[in-house]
């Protein structure tokens, strides 16, 4: 089949639609699919494709490959909006796609500097497209609040590239698979790749023995992983025992959740759940499990907190109200505990999601649909430094739902055990829930940590330090999920310094790179 001539600005369309293809494949690499290979040949595609054509036409490249990256990837968005915003069909459909296209402006402009900084060597366009890609995976986190998802050191987490997870985090890990997919398609015949991609210009072919070169160099980062995951970063505390945990699934239908009527049900729902549990150390509800601010049901607070075992501790999300310097309220998302014990303690969420949190121009678009005036969607974001969460012998490093995507978030030094509190009953059946549990499991990972997490409709999850899923309930059920979690001591090199390394790697490889080309070397 021929397609019309495009302009010169434009690659072929043919190249335009393996683009589009190359990123709609790459998130079967990530939960719920797992598919992880499939990262490498998405990536691999994306990097023949940009490096062979001139700057207009990768840019156009890059965001036809974030269309289908981000239109598969991040297509939970469109549940949300719909089934809760109450947007129409279409409406949400074009919001979706408004957003969808945004995000893929990244992948365009991550293009058009690759080929601005990149070399004419090939090693040099490599190593630029991997420094590239990395960089504009931290400033998507950052940029407009972030979008800290889909990244690509997720598809890590069940194969070998993992044992680096410890060492450098989830950049890290994105790194060397953008690397591995990159020197993986420098090692096929260029005569297999003019095959594939006939569209593209035609280089000097590949020398059989540099092939084997960049065979051997996308293997190496495999071969250390699995030398790494051998090493024991932390071990269980010698004088702390077991601790029994158990997390309280409500499954409570949105449509049901925020309406007045249904609010007694609900505060029986997780009193009876509690009450009747064997002794734990830990309970815990999850985010906003009861629709309603922390005052207004202080009674019911205290009646479950007399009826707690002496030991156990109680950690429920819920709203709290706090009166503002001026007027009004302020309103935070919150994690609450309660024990006989102590005082209670306040974590407030510090990483709000746009237009679900909180209305970016919100002069603009409050009231514009429905979908800008949800439950919840005026809070304030809490102050970046707050202590940890107190239960027993264990310090807690609290984080409420979208939070556990950022990994410096879950670097608080003196935490022993990770805990994240959820609702992703915002995205019914769709990929978003599961792929929130793999981030979660690989901050687990990171930082060499327990990690429990309570949702509202699944998945609730004990997570071990190696970022293995203990124990789960299942989605849409009503569960009460026990088990065992233990106190580690020790730190991982990534809890220790962070994602620092890996960006002033990148950083210096862009710099030198920059250097070149000005200086023409």
């Amino acid at each position: 089949m021929k397609f019309p001539r495009m302009p010169s600005s434009l690659p072929p369309y043919s190249t335009l639609i393996v683009a589009l293809v190359a990123g709609a494949i790459f998130p079967l690499s990530l939960a719920p699919f797992d598919i992880w290979p499939v990262a490498l040949i998405s990536i691999a595609l994306l990097f023949q494709l940009s490096k062979s054509l001139p700057t207009q036409q990768a840019v156009w490249i890059g965001f036809a490959y974030g269309m289908g990256f981000f239109g598969i990837g991040a297509s939970w968005v469109y549940v949300s909006i719909h089934n809760f915003g109450g947007a129409n069909l279409f409406l949400a459909g074009f919001m979706t796609l408004i957003f969808v296209a945004w995000l893929a402006l990244y992948f365009a402009l991550q293009n058009y500097c690759f080929k601005k900084i990149s070399g004419s060597s090939e090693i040099s366009k490599l190593i630029t497209f991997v420094a590239v890609w990395v960089l504009f995976e931290l400033f998507r986190r950052w940029m407009l609040s972030g979008f800290p998802w889909l990244f690509a050191g997720y598809a890590t987490l069940e194969n070998g590239l993992a044992g680096w997870a410890p060492v450098l985090g989830v950049y890290g890990c994105s790194l060397l698979m953008v690397f591995s997919a990159a020197a993986l398609s420098k090692a096929v015949p260029s005569s297999l790749i003019e095959k594939l991609l006939p569209d593209l210009p035609s280089g000097s072919p590949s020398k059989k023995s540099n092939q084997f070169a960049w065979l051997v160099a996308a293997l190496l980062p495999w071969l250390g992983g699995y030398g790494l995951q051998q090493i024991e970063w932390v071990t269980p505390a010698t004088d702390t025992a077991e601790l029994n945990v158990a997390l309280v699934q409500g499954n409570i239908a949105q449509q049901k959740k925020w309406k007045p009527q249904n609010l007694p049900s609900i505060l029986q729902l997780y009193q009876h759940a509690t009450v009747t549990l064997p002794p734990q150390d830990l309970i815990i509800w999850p985010e906003s499990a009861l629709p309603q601010f922390i005052h207004n049901v202080e009674p019911f607070l205290e009646k479950v907190q007399t009826q707690l075992p002496e030991k156990t501790v109680l950690i429920t999300g819920l709203l709290e109200a706090v009166p503002g310097e001026k007027q009004g309220y302020k309103i935070y998302n919150a994690i609450l505990t309660l024990d006989q014990q102590q005082e209670q303690q306040i974590y407030r969420k510090r990483k709000l999601v746009p237009f679900g949190e909180y209305v970016p121009m919100e002069d603009y678009l409050r009231g514009l649909i429905e979908f800008f005036n949800l439950p919840m969607s005026k809070l304030a974001s809490g102050n970046f430094e707050q202590p940890l969460l107190k239960a027993g012998p264990l310090n807690i490093m609290g984080l409420v739902c979208y939070e556990i995507a950022y990994p410096e978030l879950a670097r608080q030094e003196n935490s022993d055990l990770l805990l994240t509190i959820s609702n992703d009953a915002w995205f019914g059946n769709s990929i978003g829930p599961l792929q929130h549990l793999q981030i979660a499991q690989f901050r687990a990972l990171e930082i060499g940590r327990y990690l429990v997490r309570a949702t509202n409709n699944g998945v609730s999850a004990i997570v071990d330090e190696k970022g293995q899923i203990l124990d789960k309930t299942e989605q849409f059920k009503f569960q009460v999920l026990t088990g065992q979690i233990k106190k580690m001591v020790g730190e991982t090199p990534y809890f220790r310094y962070g994602s620092s390394p890996v960006f002033l790697f990148c950083t210096a490889i862009l710099i030198i790179a920059l250097a070149r080309r000005i200086t023409g070397k």
